[in-house]
């Protein structure tokens, strides 16, 4: 290995991470593993391999969520994030960005330096101004303004021709950046009678952030209603409650949860069990 990184062969050294990998695979031992891979993963990047890089670093993010290492993983998204920009895809970059703009503050963190950007990769070190500097990039990107210095035009304009919808469900990385929960107030209601339904929002991400519209559907289309942002202009088209569409303010504070009530009246009975 030290030959190898001597002489700056990437590909030897990733020859010997991968026998590293095998062994310690065979062994049992994950960890050991998973940072063997992290090895190999950081010499195809450097090599400008970033389709095998990031399939790598990708391997590495799941073990990283699960044993819960914030910091780790603040490193490995840093690298996935460049490999998603480099590879020009908009739903990664954005996915990553946002899982990172979302978590923990970590003790320790070093100010965002050169020495603390080679210790913790791309991404630099996990500081407030980090979170909040990425978070606004994505922001940017999604209403096409530039996003940094370092982002050229090319991959603006990618980029916004790409699909931005994200799915985030139970077994979703980016749960940790949204949480939602919706709460019957009855356990049992009587057809065509009303009944209260209160939906929560929370953000994890260091800003506030501003929601123009949300949805909320049922299996009965009659008991779906719209609730839009009071800046925004307000349409009832999509709206089934009512006469329109319902306006309030839409803003997600760190860690304060958004609560919503609403008045939905279902066609059939349900019975809600606590």
């Amino acid at each position: 290995m030290s030959e190898a990184e001597r002489f700056q062969d990437s590909y030897e050294i990733i020859a010997l991470f991968r026998k590293a990998y095998e062994s310690f695979r065979s062994l049992g031992a994950t960890r050991m593993a998973s940072a063997c891979s992290g090895g190999m993963a950081i010499e195809y990047y450097a090599a400008g391999d970033f389709s095998n890089a990031k399939q790598l670093f990708d391997g590495v993010a799941g073990l990283y969520r699960q044993e819960g290492w914030a910091t780790l993983l603040w490193e490995n998204l840093g690298y996935l994030r460049e490999c998603a920009r480099k590879l020009k895809s908009l739903k990664d970059f954005i996915s990553y960005s946002l899982e990172m703009a979302a978590l923990p503050l970590f003790s320790g963190s070093g100010q965002g330096n050169s020495e603390n950007k080679r210790k913790n990769g791309p991404a630099g070190s996990p500081t407030i101004s980090s979170r909040e500097l990425i978070q606004q990039e994505v922001i940017n990107i999604l209403e096409g303004k530039h996003a940094s210095e370092n982002t050229d035009d090319e991959f603006d304009l990618h980029l916004m021709e790409e699909s931005t919808h994200l799915d985030i469900d139970q077994i979703s990385p980016l749960r940790i950046v949204f949480l939602a929960s919706v709460a019957f107030h009855d356990q049992s209601v009587k057809p065509d009678s009303p009944m209260l339904v209160s939906v929560s929002l929370q953000s994890h991400l260091p800003c506030p952030v501003m929601i123009d519209k949300l949805e909320v559907q049922f299996n009965q289309s009659d008991c779906n209603f719209v609730i839009v942002s009071a800046q925004e202009d307000c349409s009832a088209s999509n709206s089934h409650v009512h006469d329109g569409a319902v306006q309030t303010p839409l803003t997600l504070f760190t860690d304060k949860w958004m609560r919503l009530t609403h008045e939905v009246k279902p066609g059939i009975s349900y019975i809600y069990y606590i």
